[in-house]
């Protein structure tokens, strides 16, 4: 009986009240991909279906009232999409509306098409996503869009900046693998990360104080803002509060770059993580992304920088990279090519001293008396 009670307990605790055995939530985990296989393919965006179930959760109808047919309806959508697509950083591929069954493409080891598809996790977390399938299917690129609007060509726009950012990190698409995928080809993304890192020493990063929602937010206030004096070093930076932040971002100065929050949640209501997108203002062009936990902390602030100037770096040409000065520790592969040739540090041993010669010695004349 004894053991049955454990037994009940033990599903108690790692099945309900220990959260991390029972989460079920966040994108499909991507796999680095070769750059061969973007080659030759075309996003595939679904058309507008008023059935369709993200349709019903991402799009007010009433958007298209004053379109009269089906057609008309399809028409603004598209033309919509057009417009976020043609301003925001993705070249990667061309696009084409129309409707797609995902099962049959995989099916078919369909070789052109790139499908964006919508999903959610366990605990109601949308995605978009793109997926090839030939010569294998593969999730390539995710962006969260809980609480988007695919109506919205502003949204839309920071959604394919978003999803830009991801194909080009799963694909490695970048430095000396960033060779022209088509005819035309202009590298919107690479030539707007290039020219922000040159001036990035103008740039102002915003970041958001803690509100009333957090316990002690003053205290974690003051702390945010003295690691941030003392460690943060590769542009400028403001420390706003959230209205104040908020009005700020809206303004989209040139010069800005911000944090957007995408939150994340899990079985506990009281525990989310978030997905924050490093974004600049004006445009919205993704510069870096990273998961952190409930509340934003100074190692993540920490994480931003690193690992921004590293993203940095990948997109910059040998020339540029070779008399780049790191704002932070360089990863070791970079720091072991930039060291200089070790010098031994042993003392020269002198030569071998000649030995002196010596002096040859007589034999001892005998004493015997010769008889």
């Amino acid at each position: 009986m004894k053991f049955f009670r454990c037994l009940i307990w033990a599903i108690l605790f790692f099945g309900v009240i220990n959260p991390s055995f029972s989460q079920d939530y966040g994108p499909i985990k991507l796999k680095k991909q070769d750059i061969k296989y973007l080659k030759g393919k075309i996003l595939t965006i679904p058309i507008y279906d008023a059935k369709m179930g993200f349709c019903k959760l991402f799009i007010d109808p009433s958007v298209f009232k004053d379109c009269k047919t089906d057609k008309k309806v399809q028409d603004e959508y598209n033309r919509r999409w057009d417009s976020a697509i043609k301003a925001s950083t993705w070249d990667l591929t061309d696009h084409e509306f129309k409707y797609f069954d995902r099962e049959k493409l995989e099916k078919d080891k369909d070789k052109t098409t790139m499908a964006m598809f919508f999903d959610h996790d366990f605990y109601n977390n949308w995605y978009a996503y793109l997926a090839i399938y030939e010569p294998v299917y593969a999730v390539v690129a995710v962006a969260p869009i809980n609480g988007i609007d695919l109506a919205n060509i502003q949204e839309l726009k920071t959604l394919m900046n978003m999803l830009t950012y991801s194909l080009i990190n799963t694909f490695s698409y970048y430095g000396d693998e960033a060779k022209g995928l088509y005819r035309g080809h202009e590298y919107v993304y690479r030539n707007f990360l290039n020219a922000f890192s040159d001036t990035i020493k103008s740039k102002v990063f915003l970041i958001p104080q803690f509100d009333k929602e957090r316990k002690n937010f003053k205290k974690y206030n003051e702390k945010l803002s003295e690691y941030v004096k003392l460690n943060w070093k590769i542009s400028k930076f403001e420390i706003l509060p959230p209205a104040e932040y908020k009005k700020r971002v809206a303004e989209g100065r040139p010069n800005d770059y911000y944090l957007k929050d995408c939150k994340i949640n899990t079985d506990n209501s009281i525990i989310s993580y978030h997905y924050y997108a490093v974004m600049r203002t004006a445009n919205d062009y993704m510069i870096h992304g990273f998961m952190a936990d409930q509340y934003l902390t100074t190692g993540n602030i920490k994480y931003c920088e690193v690992y921004m100037e590293r993203w940095f770096y990948k997109f910059m040409e040998k020339k540029k990279r070779d008399r780049y000065v790191w704002v932070t520790k360089p990863p070791k592969e970079v720091a072991k090519q930039a060291a200089p040739a070790p010098t031994s540090t042993t003392k020269s041993t002198p030569p071998p001293k000649q030995a002196t010669p010596t002096k040859k010695t007589e034999p001892e004349k005998s004493t015997k008396s010769k008889k």
